[in-house]
């Protein structure tokens, strides 16, 4: 088996991996009966994830990061849109490179 045939196989082997987690969890949440308390922890999954990929970038990241989590921060507070923070997040901080920051 060629390298380029090892990789689409992973990479269809982890597609299939995500679409099973997706439809369990899809499934299984059918079996569930969404209380107050149930839906508040749904709503805070998001905020966990962000929670748990940016706190390494700002204990190990660099300079150019900084100031990319930084810009986000700010644009959420002021724009209140998560979309537009991550891309205004990630512009400053690969301006930020660029520029050799």
């Amino acid at each position: 088996m060629t390298a380029g045939a090892e990789a689409l196989l992973a990479i269809a082997a982890m597609g299939v991996a995500s679409f099973a987690c997706r439809a369990g969890g899809f499934l299984a949440m059918r079996l569930v009966t969404v209380t107050s308390r149930v839906e508040a922890c749904l709503k805070a999954v998001p905020v966990a994830l962000v929670g748990a990929i940016l706190g390494p970038i700002a204990v190990h990241g660099g300079p150019a990061d900084w100031l990319g989590l930084a810009a986000a921060a700010v644009a959420m507070r002021v724009l209140g849109h998560d979309l537009a923070a991550c891309v205004i997040g990630i512009s400053v901080a690969a301006a930020a490179r660029a520029t050799g920051a």
